[in-house]
C-alpha cells in the first residue's frame, strides 16, 4: 500500500524521471502512507528535503525540512492539500521547478528582485522582499527567503476588492496583504485580472487562471467568515480627506489617557497612507490614528469638507 501510494504522489508531482532531472534527487523513501525524498540546495530557509503524507480526508500534507548530517529542522508545512497543488506549493517553497516552461515563464516575469541585505528591499510582513511581480497599478506579489503573499495598496483595494476581501487582509505598514498559503485566494478569486496576470508571471498554473471553484475551495475551507461577510454586505468606507468629519463607532483610547466614545465626532487635518491626524474640542493639540482604524470600521467618514 506504502509504495502505491508513494508512486502515486511521485506521478502527481511528473514522476522519478522528471525529479531527478530537475532536482537531482537520488532516492526515493517510500512511506506507509506518502513519500519522501531530498536534493541539492544552498538555502537553508526553503529546505532541502520533502515528506509528503496522505491523510485520511483523501488530503496530504506537505512538510519541509532543512537537513544536514543528524540535523533535521522544519521550515515550512502545508496541510490539507489537494493533489493539484503538490507541484505549486513545491515550487513556491523552493523556488526550484518542475516544468521547464514555468522556470522560464517566472523568470520572464520577475518584475523586480533584490539581494539578502539590501536595503533597497521592500518591507513586507513576512521579511524584506526577495523578488517582486507587479499584477496591478498597486498591486505586487511579493517573494521573501521563507514566504511571500500579496500585497495592495489602500486606493487600489478599495476600488477593486469587496468589504469582505479588505476585512480578511492583514493591515500593514498602510496596505493589505495576503499571504500565499491560503489568503492569497482572496483577492484572486475576487480580481479575474490579477489572475491572469499571475499565470501570465508563472506565479500560478495556468489552469488556475479561470479555477473559480479552486479559490472558493480555499477560502471556505481558511476563512469561511468571508463569504458572511459578502452575504451581509459588509462595507470598508476609503481614506477620507483633509477637512472630512469623523465619527468613532467603537471606543477609542490613547496614551494621554484620552478616550474617544462612540459618537464621537473629529476632524481630520492630516492623511497619509498610514495616519490619520485629526483635531477634536475634547482635548488641545492634534491626535492620530493609524489608518487601520477606518479599515476595521472603528472610525468612519460621516462628513465631506466642502
Amino acid at each position: 500500500m506504502g509504495m502505491e501510494i508513494a508512486k502515486t504522489i511521485l506521478d502527481q508531482m511528473g514522476g522519478t524521471g522528471r525529479l531527478k532531472a530537475m532536482l537531482g534527487v537520488q532516492q526515493f523513501i517510500a512511506r506507509p502512507h506518502g513519500v519522501a525524498f531530498k536534493w541539492p540546495s544552498r538555502q537553508p530557509s526553503r529546505g532541502n528535503y520533502v515528506e509528503i503524507l496522505l491523510t485520511p480526508a483523501d488530503e496530504y500534507d506537505m512538510t519541509f525540512y532543512q537537513v544536514r548530517g543528524m540535523d533535521n529542522k522544519k521550515v515550512k508545512e502545508f496541510k490539507g492539500i489537494y493533489f493539484d497543488q503538490l507541484v505549486e506549493l513545491f515550487e513556491r517553497q523552493t523556488g526550484l521547478y518542475l516544468r521547464l516552461g514555468a522556470a522560464m515563464q517566472k523568470r520572464a516575469g520577475e518584475d523586480k528582485s533584490w539581494r539578502d541585505g539590501d536595503p533597497n528591499a521592500p518591507k513586507t510582513p513576512w521579511g524584506p522582499a526577495q523578488g517582486g511581480y507587479m499584477l496591478d497599478r498597486g498591486v505586487w506579489n511579493y517573494t521573501t527567503a521563507g514566504h511571500g503573499g500579496i500585497m495592495v495598496a489602500p486606493s487600489i483595494g478599495i476600488k477593486k476588492l469587496t468589504g469582505a476581501a479588505l476585512k480578511m487582509a492583514e493591515k500593514w505598514n498602510g496596505a493589505f496583504w495576503y499571504e500565499e498559503d491560503a489568503a492569497s485566494s482572496i483577492p484572486f478569486y475576487e480580481v479575474a485580472e490579477w489572475r491572469h496576470r499571475a499565470a501570465q508571471k508563472g506565479l500560478i498554473g495556468a489552469s488556475y487562471a479561470d479555477n473559480l471553484e479552486y479559490y472558493e475551495r480555499v477560502i471556505r475551507r481558511s476563512y469561511p467568515q468571508y463569504f458572511r461577510l459578502r452575504e451581509q454586505g459588509h462595507v470598508v468606507p476609503g481614506l477620507p480627506k483633509t477637512g472630512d468629519s469623523l465619527e468613532f463607532r467603537e471606543t477609542f483610547s490613547f496614551r494621554d489617557g484620552t478616550v474617544f466614545q462612540p459618537g464621537d465626532q473629529v476632524t481630520a487635518v492630516k492623511i497619509t497612507r498610514n495616519l490619520v491626524t485629526f483635531r477634536t474640542g475634547k482635548a488641545p493639540g492634534l491626535f492620530a490614528m493609524r489608518a487601520d482604524a477606518l479599515y476595521d470600521g472603528k472610525a468612519v467618514k460621516v462628513g465631506t469638507s466642502r
